[in-house]
């Protein structure tokens, strides 16, 4: 069986791998001259488990609303694509709540740190240089309550 990945990124070219390490021919095409030249170049890449939290978060309602009637938010939402996506907002809106958040919130760290080890076994065993550094991470808050917030996501990560 043939295998074509679209996007020679971190995942492309990985899934690449193990898909040909297991016998399958695979085929990878990018629009970019090299791999890594996108969502995979520079800061996009990271693999940071202590900021895997999902998108939605408790809370998330308010920005939606905020963003909806032109409000200072991070995520930008125009109000003619509602229409198409109410069964996605249905489930993202549920998935928000906390016994869900919480549950997604190991969830992503667990992929998040899996996903670290096998990208360090890649390394070991075909000695690539990716341009990877394991420098750590920093965190810059605008006040007092979104550091508290975050510390009390980190709290909820140790359970």
């Amino acid at each position: 069986m043939k295998i074509t990945i679209i996007g020679a990124g971190i995942i492309g070219v990985s899934s690449a791998y193990f898909l040909a390490k297991s016998g399958y021919e695979v085929e990878v095409i990018d629009r970019q001259d090299g791999p890594g030249l996108e969502t995979s170049f520079a800061n996009a890449g990271m693999l940071t488990p202590s900021m895997s939290d999902p998108w939605n978060s408790p809370g998330i309602m308010g920005t939606l609303i905020s963003s909806l009637i032109g409000g200072h938010s991070s995520i930008i939402l125009s109000p003619k694509i509602l229409p198409s996506i109410v069964g996605w907002g249905l489930s993202f809106l549920n998935q928000s709540r906390q016994k869900y958040f919480y549950n997604n919130l190991h969830r992503s760290a667990e992929l998040c740190c899996y996903s670290m080890k096998v990208l360090a076994k890649l390394n070991d065993d075909l000695d690539i240089n990716y341009q990877g550094y394991k420098t750590g991470s920093m965190k810059i808050f605008r006040d007092q309550s979104a550091m508290d917030k975050l510390a009390k996501l980190s709290e909820k990560l140790k359970d």
